[in-house]
């Protein structure tokens, strides 16, 4: 039986212009969050477990007011961060009674300081959170050095390489080292994928689906297993003719 999905926590991130929104969004990614934005679906359940109100400007603030006149039924704890443009006004908008007597600010960030607001905003994550779990950025980390690593083995040529296999491989080993490199690198599936990486993935599919079709042919596997013998070891790009 296939286990369920992990629940990941839910976060909003809100009033998300401005130049503090790449910087949120990257300390978000050490977290394995689920994160909406720019502005979240109010009908979804469960609620978020945090909502963190970015104020880059002052243009955010309509945004914001429809925010806070919709969540009088749920008190999700707010982490608001503040860029230094922030004009006066807003602030003193921000901490009206009057405007949102029930807005649950845990605690006020000043995003003004560069890489200082950045561990600001960190530490308070982890108040909220807790420590990230950072098994996610290395399971990602080894995905891309085994991306990296596949591609070059593309531009060589070497099938067996390709798939994992050495030269004297058996032949019932191939499928399934076909179908654990394929899956592997799947653009439809794999999590650790950037858009970026789209075309070298279709790529890298196309050699995968190539090899598995000349590898599982017993006549054809042996011509490009005496060729490869043949081939000087320091011949790069590979190319044989069938």
């Amino acid at each position: 039986m296939t286990a369920p999905p992990v629940a990941r926590t839910c976060i909003w991130l809100l009033g998300t212009r401005g130049a503090i929104r790449p910087r949120a969004s990257q300390v978000l990614k050490e977290w394995e969050v689920l994160v909406e934005e720019p502005f979240p679906d109010f009908d979804a359940a469960p609620p978020p477990a945090l909502v963190l109100m970015l104020l880059g400007d002052t243009d955010t603030l309509p945004e914001l007011e429809v925010y806070l006149r919709w969540r009088g039924a749920i008190r999700t704890p707010v982490l608001l961060a503040l860029a230094p443009q922030v004009c006066a006004e807003a602030r003193a908008w921000l901490v009206s009674e009057e405007m949102h007597p029930r807005l649950p600010v845990v605690a006020t960030l000043d995003m003004s300081g560069g890489e200082a607001g950045e561990t600001t905003l960190r530490a308070a994550l982890v108040l909220r959170l807790g420590a990230p779990d950072t098994s996610a950025q290395d399971d990602a980390r080894a995905w891309r050095e085994r991306f990296a690593r596949q591609c070059a083995l593309g531009d060589v040529g070497d099938y067996f390489a390709i798939l994992g296999l050495g030269l004297d491989a058996p032949a019932g080993a191939l499928r399934e080292a076909y179908a654990r490199t394929r899956r592997d690198f799947d653009a439809k599936t794999c999590k650790h994928a950037q858009p970026s990486d789209m075309e070298a993935l279709r790529g890298l599919r196309e050699v995968l689906d190539e090899a598995y079709a000349i590898l599982r042919d017993p006549v054809r596997r042996e011509r490009y297993r005496a060729a490869l013998r043949a081939t000087p070891a320091n011949d790069e790009g590979f190319e044989p003719s069938f």
